[in-house]
């Protein structure tokens, strides 16, 4: 999730570059050129999330509003209405070395029989590519989406809005 420049390099003698730019950290593949993970994540953020967005209060426990069930305390979740088109969202990273499952609950919400959540992801099976989406149909007042993250993962679900998103107590 983090990195600390846009590009960096290895010790690379052949090209007379002796100090390394600490590779590990850039948003770019020093090979290619192509963005990274890291760079997908920030791209990604950018398009759903921004500035205007209210942050909701976002918890594990089923105590109201919109919440998460997940099995270890290492998964990160934050909920969002945007800004950018009225929607729910949420932030979903996990920063751990193992799969994690995570099901995100919507507050009530007045829709019709089904509501698709789209989750954009990305995660070790994206490489240095675009993240990748799926669409989930859930039905339901208070629908649920589980999710397994593989490791390291970061994702954005949004449950796209038929007309003003407000929570419904």
């Amino acid at each position: 999730v983090g990195s600390s420049q846009l590009s960096g390099f290895p010790v690379l003698p052949e090209w007379n570059l002796f100090d390394a730019q600490f590779p590990g950290v850039s948003m770019t593949n020093w090979t290619t050129g192509n963005g990274n993970p890291r760079y997908w994540a920030l791209k990604l953020y950018n398009e759903y999330l921004g500035h205007g967005d209210q942050i909701l209060f976002t918890n594990s426990s089923s105590s109201g509003g919109f919440y998460y069930q997940k099995e270890y305390d290492e998964v990160y979740v934050q909920g969002r209405i945007t800004a950018k088109g009225q929607h729910y969202a949420w932030i979903i990273v996990n920063p751990t070395l193992e799969q994690q499952s995570v099901t995100l609950v919507l507050p009530k919400i007045k829709q019709g029989s089904g509501t698709e959540v789209v989750v954009s992801i990305v995660d070790e099976s994206t490489h240095d590519g675009p993240w990748k989406e799926i669409a989930i149909l859930t039905t339901g007042v208070r629908p649920a989406v589980t999710l397994d993250l593989e490791r390291f993962a970061v994702a954005i679900a949004i449950l796209p809005s038929q007309g003003t998103v407000a929570l419904d107590k």
